[in-house]
């Protein structure tokens, strides 16, 4: 029955943010009185109910399961439906879906080489050419000067500290408890963004939410309120409430781009050393892992490389190889040890903690379980760190 027809689809595009855009999107409208249904990699919500099981869903790349729960929202009242887009899952997989506002969260990485970033310049091609009404993009994105012709049928709206931004992020504080952003959009209109979520990435997925509402004519009312008290998303940098002289910090930064974002964050927060324990993530090409261990050297004064996530196609020795030759080429061999185990790995970062410092458990899952292979385990790193500090 072409369910999209009935509903206002907006796409967010792109890593590091697309998740936590959608959520703060889905709780401007909210505020604003509307029915949203949510489809992310991460969670599935259907006018404000969780699907059952959804955090272990990955439908986002199955279109049959896509059609049938834009169906279920149509028939639950919803208005809206906000889908999350990986950014290398291929455009024709919305085939058939007619999209009303495109987001562009970050296309760019200053890490990688060129060519991923003309591969997601392509996608977005394919998405443009299913004509959303409306497009809203970073304007401080790497490549934002190709996004720059970006158009729906009624225009586009870019966000960022950039001057030529219509949605101009004017200051923003980061401190453990929160963010707040002064926005000034389309050079007239005043808003203070306040969340409960620290980071930078918080920062400019807000701004994104904020440029979508404020398009989309939620009140300016409703797009502050909506940020304010929508839910923070799990694992993505949540500061752990532990009674410690030391802060230990949860993060799920995919790219090279996001993880760089996190380590300064943790570095603005750090009184002493930063310690990071990572292990690669489902999702991490080979080719960003040397990048990532040459910015772990750049940044962290202490690291611990672990074992992460991984295909039937990939072993853990290889990886944490690949991650090795960065942290080698760029010299980091003397701050670096190696622990296979994970859950070994957190506990030793943690233990070597001392005052001012801060522990950063980087690259952390956030689905309930780790793919190791063919296999799913269970596996909360929150639940690890919660745990050793209960003991």
């Amino acid at each position: 029955g072409q369910p999209s027809k009935r509903l206002k689809v907006v796409l967010v595009f792109g890593q590091d943010g697309a998740v936590g855009t959608v959520a703060y999107l889905s709780a401007i409208l909210r505020a604003a009185g509307e029915r949203v249904g949510v489809l992310t990699g991460q969670f599935i919500e259907i006018a404000g109910e969780r699907v059952q099981g959804s955090d272990k869903a990955e439908v986002v790349s199955d279109s049959n399961r896509v059609q049938a729960l834009l169906a279920q929202m149509k028939r639950a009242g919803c208005t809206y439906a906000l889908i999350e887009i990986p950014s290398d899952l291929p455009d024709h997989q919305f085939a058939g879906i007619g999209i009303h506002m495109l987001i562009i969260r970050r296309c760019g990485d200053n890490y990688v080489d060129q060519t991923a970033a003309a591969a997601g310049l392509a996608r977005l091609n394919g998405l443009l050419a299913r004509r959303p009404q409306f497009v809203v993009y970073n304007r401080d994105d790497p490549v934002a000067e190709g996004l720059d012709w970006l158009r729906g049928q009624d225009g586009a709206i870019s966000f960022g500290v950039h001057r030529r931004a219509e949605c101009r992020m004017e200051q923003v504080r980061l401190h453990a408890l929160g963010s707040q952003v002064s926005l000034v959009i389309d050079h007239q209109t005043p808003l203070t963004l306040v969340t409960e979520q620290a980071g930078k990435q918080a920062a400019y997925n807000m701004a994104a939410a904020a440029a979508a509402g404020y398009v989309l004519h939620v009140p300016v009312e409703a797009i502050e309120r909506g940020c304010r008290t929508g839910e923070a998303i799990a694992s993505q940098l949540q500061v752990v409430p532990i009674a410690r002289p030391y802060m230990v910090l949860v993060d799920s930064a995919l790219t090279p781009e996001g993880l760089m974002e996190i380590l300064e964050v943790a570095k603005h927060f750090s009184k002493n050393r930063l310690i990071v324990v990572y292990g690669a993530p489902q999702g991490v090409r080979p080719a960003w892992l040397p990048a990532i261990g040459d910015l772990l050297v750049a940044q962290a004064d202490r690291i611990i490389v672990t074992d992460g996530e991984y295909t039937s196609h990939q072993s853990p020795k290889q990886i944490r190889e690949h991650i090795w030759q960065g942290i080698t080429a760029a010299g980091g061999e003397a701050k670096t040890e190696e622990v296979e185990d994970r859950k070994t790995a957190i506990e030793k970062t943690v233990s070597i903690a001392r005052r001012g410092d801060v522990v950063l458990v980087a690259a952390s899952t956030l689905r309930p379980y780790r793919q190791l292979g063919s296999e799913h385990l269970p596996w909360s790193d929150l639940k690890i760190i919660n745990d050793l500090f209960e003991a």
